[in-house]
């Protein structure tokens, strides 16, 4: 959980995400970190979450939820996210997408939260992407 804060709060701070009106939010299952990407893809929000029924399913933990409209968008651009092995990207039977985000082994907390960051960062321009050429 320090992690994903870490990593909402200083992407809030630079103006990438905004948080206004959002929360974090514990689930039954885990804890997710809402957020908006700046500027708004759609308007739909996302969420980076530790996710235990996912660790048990695809053994990771870490997760970046996009909202079923989110799953509409995405075609070609991440095409190389599907085909990986273990898959970087999947789509719930509700519509909504998951990203599945690495973690570095063995690197410190600040360089986990970078790469976390810049992970995140890469999703949400190939979504800007994946919109625009709507």
């Amino acid at each position: 959980m320090n992690v994903i804060d870490q990593v909402i709060n200083g992407l809030a701070q630079t103006e990438r995400i905004s948080l206004a009106g959002l929360r974090a939010t514990p689930m039954r299952n885990g804890y997710r970190r809402y957020f908006d990407a700046m500027p708004k893809i759609l308007p739909r929000n996302f969420g980076l979450e530790y996710n235990l029924d996912f660790w048990r399913q695809y053994e990771h933990p870490m997760w970046l939820w996009g909202n079923r409209e989110y799953g509409s968008l995405i075609r070609q651009e991440f095409v190389d996210y599907e085909r990986a092995v273990p898959t970087r990207l999947i789509r719930e039977d509700s519509g909504d997408i998951f990203f599945r985000i690495n973690l570095p082994v063995g690197a410190e907390i600040d360089e986990v939260v970078r790469n976390i960051s810049l992970q995140i960062q890469e999703i949400m321009d190939r979504l800007r992407t994946a919109h625009g050429s709507d």
